[in-house]
């Protein structure tokens, strides 16, 4: 089975006073999921129903991600071997939106979940 995935993405930094609507956009898509993290914060990720993502948090010490919303469900991936991340998948369970919050080494990052119906 091939699982889309979107991730779309807001720029930021020297365009922070900009509205909304003038932000440019990005949109990355794969047939194998896309990890997430740090990089991503401020972006929207658009799920199905059933799909999966990863949150990577490259802080072994990080705390556990916050989920706000009922759209998505984190699993914590346990590493056989120590790999210096952190990782959990992100599954989309009900249609709806939400937001993922992570810190990595003191940068707390949010990234907006929306599950279509």
């Amino acid at each position: 089975m091939v699982v889309g995935l979107v991730l779309a993405t807001t720029c930021c930094g020297a365009d922070a006073g900009h509205a909304e609507s003038d932000r440019p956009t990005s949109t990355a898509t794969s047939d194998r999921g896309r990890d997430v993290g740090i990089e991503d914060d401020g972006s929207v990720l658009h799920l199905q129903p059933g799909e999966s993502a990863d949150l990577v948090v490259r802080d072994p010490s990080a705390p556990d991600p916050l989920v706000l919303g009922d759209a998505v469900t984190l699993v914590e991936v346990d590493n056989a071997r120590p790999s210096g991340v952190r990782e959990w998948e992100i599954r989309a369970v009900l249609p709806g939106g939400g937001s993922i919050e992570a810190i990595e080494r003191g940068h707390r990052f949010t990234i907006t979940v929306t599950v279509a119906g």
